[in-house]
């Protein structure tokens, strides 16, 4: 993740949809990328809702349901 480019595309104040996979490989994941996963994910910025899946169905189901709550709030 380049949260570089994260941090500068929440700082437009436009709206952000953040959504992270709960999946990662213990084998494959650089701790260090995990705190940074984790920072973003805490970021309480107004312009950002963050979402967390577990795989391809629900991804569809968790971007959904975000879409919607964008919709119920304007």
């Amino acid at each position: 993740m380049d949260t570089a480019k994260a941090k500068a595309i929440i700082a437009t104040n436009k709206p952000v949809i953040l959504l992270f996979s709960e999946y990662h490989d213990e084998e494959n994941t650089i701790p260090v990328e995990l705190k940074d996963v984790e920072a973003i994910k805490d970021t309480k910025a107004t312009n950002t809702i963050t979402a967390t899946y577990n795989g391809s169905r629900d991804f569809q189901q968790v971007l959904i349901a975000t879409l919607e709550s964008l919709n119920t709030t304007k």
